[in-house]
């Protein structure tokens, strides 16, 4: 089994291009023409600067791919993101488009800055759910805790000279693989709630690895090994039932990001498509 993964990481790609490929032409010489033109030579500049600076913060969430704490990152989006975001949000509110057609498309350009701006505070606080969560010990508890467990396990197959469970360490595997694949791993994709992870914990899991733990087990290494590994996993999946609200936390912290930044790609998508269409018009 696999450490939660707690990277946080985000699918975002840098919106290229901006208002350069919607273009001008095609626009006849009507006011709608001039509305269109007007509008586009204020926000072109803005968009063009936006998109210098979400491409720093892009190859900064790429690298902390392997290191969800990244102070780096962290200190960006404080320090440099949050401000320019403030700004830049503050700017696009301020234009006052001429004409209903481009007061509509506007909108769509207001929802891109707020849903950014948004996206930069959720990361902010959701940096400070993590280090709670691992300055409390909470989270290292649970990798040292598979991590221990793990190498009992191996230290077994080992003692009884094969690559593969026999039928008493089978018993143990009954109880955590179903688990695992049921319930841990799709808890690491967000596809599982972890209230509903606590509640198999203390209601089959647990209490299935505590009776296995008070089987009686021969004296010999091998039987040792697989005593202390039964108490490790054991050990783990009671941490684990502890650590669920934890974990709910710092998931829905992720998710909160990945909508946020969800809403800010549809919403330029929309913006751009609104000014094609009003550029298309005749």
């Amino acid at each position: 089994m696999r450490l939660l993964a707690l990277s946080n990481a985000l699918a975002l790609a840098a919106l290229s291009g901006t208002l350069l490929a919607v273009g001008t032409t095609g626009c006849g010489p009507s006011e709608l023409r001039r509305q269109y033109d007007a509008y586009v030579d204020q926000v072109e500049p803005l968009l063009q600067q936006e998109g210098e600076r979400w491409d720093r913060i892009v190859n900064l969430i790429k690298k902390r791919q392997t290191d969800a704490a990244m102070p780096r990152y962290y200190k960006y989006v404080h320090d440099t993101a949050l401000p320019y975001y403030t700004e830049f949000a503050a700017a696009v509110n301020a234009l006052q488009p001429d004409g209903a057609q481009m007061e509509k498309a506007h909108t769509h350009l207001v929802r891109f800055a707020t849903a950014r701006l948004e996206f930069l505070h959720l990361e902010e606080r959701g940096y400070d759910v993590y280090k709670r969560a691992t300055q409390d010990g909470g989270l290292i508890e649970i990798q040292s805790g598979v991590e221990e467990a793990e190498a009992l396990r191996l230290a077994y197959l080992t003692a009884i000279g094969t690559g593969t469970p026999d039928a008493k360490f089978g018993e143990l595997y009954q109880i955590i693989d179903p688990f695992t694949e049921r319930y841990f791993k799709p808890m690491q994709q967000q596809l599982v709630d972890p209230a509903d992870v606590q509640v198999r914990l203390r209601s089959h899991v647990i209490p299935a690895l505590r009776k296995l733990q008070r089987r009686k087990y021969g004296d010999d290494p091998a039987n040792r090994l697989l005593k202390q590994c039964v108490t490790a996993w054991a050990a783990w999946h009671e941490l684990l039932e502890t650590r669920c609200p934890l974990l709910q936390e710092v998931m829905q912290a992720k998710a909160n990001s990945e909508m946020a930044a969800k809403e800010a790609e549809d919403a330029f998508t929309a913006f751009r498509e609104a000014l094609k269409a009003i550029r298309l018009e005749r």
